[in-house]
């Protein structure tokens, strides 16, 4: 109790937070696009499998895509 209720370590503790917080929210918006990337990919492969393109290689790619995601 004594080391949380003391000022120094209290705020030592809360800048760490805060860098750890701003490292997530740096690699946040990255994922999220890799995301939209990713579901973008899977989409056009499924649009060719409607039209009848499948092949080994598209249904290993879409597995790739489907797990990455």
């Amino acid at each position: 109790m004594k080391m949380v209720m003391d000022d120094a370590a209290i705020e030592a503790i809360v800048s760490m937070l805060m860098d750890l917080q701003d490292r997530e929210n740096v690699n946040l918006p990255l994922y999220e696009q890799q995301l939209r990337e990713t579901e973008t990919a899977i989409q056009n492969i499924l649009n060719a499998i409607q039209q009848g393109k499948l092949t080994k290689s598209t249904k290993s790619r879409l597995e790739e895509l489907e797990a990455a995601k």
